[in-house]
């Protein structure tokens, strides 16, 4: 009987309807993994501003010290081998006037030996820097796993400088990176510059008035989702003009001032940082608007 069974078209026509649906159902899983594969390379436009889902976060790539003594001729980047992490110069100022206040703790001195770091032990590493000579700091109320900074005197002229580690870290979103600066809560004014002023080292800002768009915007920075420089590729296009780009200073109450790079399709970056922010587009174009030039 079961033989006459698998023999009948009964047999396979069940046969047939069980092996479609497993065909569907095998298709469908591969095409859902195929999706979340690829979401991280997915970015779509909206009015001119990138939009991108969640992503579960960027690594910021590390900074290593070269293996040559041409160091020098190969980057003009400012940077501090502290602590076994190497810290570079920041898109984060402040005035002299101001900067004792947060002088900390003296780490060291940077030596101005970087050329020569590879051919010395590993104790000689240790504040091996791009800088010429300078004693190096805490700075008050920042990690120093994040931020140091260099004080130079000299005929009674005051020169600070901020060096961060913003590489070899993990950030799933904007506060796991604006969280460091302490934005939030401590805003006391903002500024901006076009392309053109900022390039040529123009003295010449434009105030910014509305500071619940100021806060307003810090929020967004501290929820924002992520991508890699390498995912952004070149859907920055070229940028370095005052039709795409602002530069807008972010003034914080214990002096240091913020200076963010705004790109106008939608981006905001900081520093040397191989990552860009994507904040609401609503809210991202009420502050282009504000940041016209004069």
């Amino acid at each position: 009987m079961i033989l006459s069974f698998i023999r009948s078209k009964h047999f396979w026509l069940i046969i047939g309807v069980v092996a479609a649906g497993l065909f569907i159902l095998i298709g469908g899983i591969i095409y859902i993994q195929a999706s979340n594969d690829q979401i991280s390379d997915q970015i779509s436009t909206y009015n001119d501003v990138a939009v991108v889902p969640d992503e579960p976060g960027v690594k910021l790539p590390v900074i290593k010290l070269p293996e040559t003594k041409n160091f020098r001729n190969a980057t003009m980047i400012g940077l501090i081998y502290y602590n076994g992490k190497v810290y570079t110069q920041t898109d984060t100022e402040i005035a002299p006037e101001r900067a004792k206040d947060l002088l900390g703790e003296k780490l060291g001195t940077a030596k101005g030996n970087i050329e020569g770091w590879d051919t010395q032990d590993e104790n000689d590493i240790e504040f091996a820097s791009t800088i010429h000579k300078a004693d190096v700091y805490t700075v008050n109320g920042y990690d120093k796993d994040f931020r140091i900074m260099t004080l130079a005197e000299q005929n009674g002229m005051v020169s600070p400088a901020f060096y961060e580690r913003l590489n070899d870290i993990f950030v799933r979103d904007g506060g796991d990176f604006f969280g460091r600066f302490n934005i939030k809560g401590n805003v006391v004014g903002a500024r901006y510059q076009s392309y053109s002023e900022w390039n040529n080292s123009m003295d010449q800002y434009h105030p910014i008035k509305d500071m619940d768009l100021i806060n307003t915007l810090v929020d967004q920075l501290y929820h924002a989702n992520l991508l890699s420089r390498e995912i952004v590729g070149d859907a920055l296009g070229d940028f370095r003009n005052d039709d795409k780009y602002r530069r807008l200073i972010i003034q914080l109450s214990d002096g240091t001032e913020v200076n963010l790079k705004i790109i106008r399709n939608g981006y905001i970056n900081y520093g040397f940082a191989e990552v860009y922010f994507i904040i609401d587009s609503e809210m991202f174009w009420k502050l282009w608007q504000v940041m016209q030039p004069i």
